[in-house]
C-alpha cells in the first residue's frame, strides 16, 4: 500500500521528505493492474489510469474511500 503524490511535475518531488494530508478530503485506496494498492484522490486516480497503472484506461478498481483524518497506516485495536 503506497500513499501517492498527485503531480507530474519532478520540480515539486525534488527532496520531499514529507507527505500532507487534507483532513476533511476524500481519498480511495485503489487496486492498480500489477496488484499494488495506491491511496490518492479519486481524480489522482482517474488520471493514473490513463497512464497505464490500471487494468483498463478509465476505470479505477476502489477498495475502499477514505477521510484524510482517519488514519489508515495505525491498527485500531
Amino acid at each position: 500500500m503506497y500513499l501517492v503524490a498527485a503531480t507530474l511535475r519532478p520540480e515539486t518531488m525534488y527532496g520531499q521528505t514529507n507527505c500532507w494530508v487534507q483532513p476533511e478530503m476524500k481519498y480511495v485506496a485503489c487496486e492498480l493492474a500489477n496488484g499494488d494498492v495506491f491511496i490518492s484522490t479519486r481524480r489522482a486516480a482517474l488520471n493514473m489510469s490513463y497512464q497505464g497503472f490500471t487494468k483498463t484506461d478509465g476505470k479505477v478498481d476502489v477498495l475502499v474511500e477514505l477521510v484524510g483524518q482517519v488514519s489508515c497506516f495505525t491498527r485500531g485495536d
